[in-house]
């Protein structure tokens, strides 16, 4: 059985000789993004889970950028975590004002400007969680880059 990095790196590797990873490069050490991912956000939009929740709380990586885009699109509370948890309010509330596209507020940099910092204490029940992942075992585990950034989050 190889180890979890065993894995991380074997996936990696695979969609970059495949070309299936898309921008930022390299995949390595990051939740890769890969093409389709804008597709999968699409079809996530369809889920019964999706409809039903009225706030969501994404990860920040480029994968789920789409999903957070959507997230507003659909008027959904949207929170984001800040990446690495790297503050004393880990997290954003998106709230882009009038004028600014939804696309630019999800970003890192937009959560940052246009995001309301938010402590653990001050989020609300959360509906839905959209987590990055590496790798997806067909039972549903999944595998992360390895920081338990995701763990943590959650």
């Amino acid at each position: 059985m190889p180890s979890k990095q065993e894995l991380r790196k074997e996936t990696w590797k695979r969609m970059t000789s495949q070309g299936v990873g898309a921008f930022p490069f390299p995949l390595e050490g990051r939740i890769p993004n890969f093409k389709g991912s804008h597709d999968a956000a699409h079809r996530l939009c369809g889920l019964d889970e999706w409809k039903a929740a009225r706030t969501v709380k994404a990860n920040p990586d480029a994968p789920q950028l789409k999903v957070r885009e959507l997230a507003l699109a659909d008027c959904k509370r949207l929170f984001m975590a800040v990446p690495r948890l790297r503050d004393t309010n880990p997290f954003r509330e998106i709230v882009p004002p009038r004028g600014v596209k939804p696309r630019k507020a999800v970003s890192i940099g937009g959560s940052r400007e246009y995001g309301t910092p938010r402590s653990v204490d001050q989020l609300p029940e959360i509906d839905l969680v959209i987590t990055g992942s590496v790798a997806v075992h067909r039972d549903g585990r999944r595998l992360g880059k390895g920081g338990g950034y995701s763990d943590i989050e959650f």
